[in-house]
């Protein structure tokens, strides 16, 4: 059978063949590199959070991340809110809550000593009269430095306290 082709036309013909395969083929990688980066790099973020079952990277797509972590983190600050208020409530209930709702300016943990009955260097003269009513002696020296305080109770041990104008606690026998 005779080519309707001469020989040079032919070489020609299969040359533009071979060069058009060769494009095909680059077509084709160059489609296949861009469907695997839209697959795998969607524009996801990785938020450093662990899944604590698998211990691996969780990833969340990007138009999902915010909103779901800000969801997230309104729903762990009313938890943290609630847990809160009900400690509060449940503080408030004991001895030491009691004496917080009275003197809200002292903290909980002076409140806490106070409803265990301690006494410490440090504490305001205030929460002294708390624990034991009014002194039955108070006692005024002035040594050059300004006024300071000796408050006697007859029936407690230790019996007298010290302190300056700024009623804080500095030493007691």
């Amino acid at each position: 059978m005779k080519s309707k082709y001469n020989n040079h036309e032919e070489e020609k013909l299969n040359s533009y063949i071979n060069n058009l395969k060769y494009l095909y083929i680059v077509v084709i990688i160059i489609g296949l590199s861009i469907f695997l980066y839209l697959f795998f790099f969607d524009n996801s973020k990785e938020l450093n959070n662990y899944d604590n079952k698998s211990n691996s990277i969780i990833t969340i797509n990007d138009s999902m991340a915010y909103p779901r972590y800000d969801s997230i983190n309104k729903v762990n600050d009313s938890i943290a809110r609630v847990k809160k208020e009900k400690e509060e409530s449940e503080f408030l209930k004991t001895k030491a809550g009691k004496i917080y709702k009275k003197h809200p300016e002292w903290t909980k943990d002076d409140c806490i000593k106070l409803a265990n009955g301690k006494i410490w260097i440090g504490m305001h003269y205030d929460m002294l009269v708390y624990l034991r009513g009014k002194p039955n002696s108070i006692n005024t020296s002035n040594y050059g430095q300004g006024n300071e305080y000796q408050a006697c109770w007859d029936d407690y041990d230790p019996g007298c306290f010290y302190f300056n104008e700024t009623y804080i606690i500095s030493a007691y026998n």
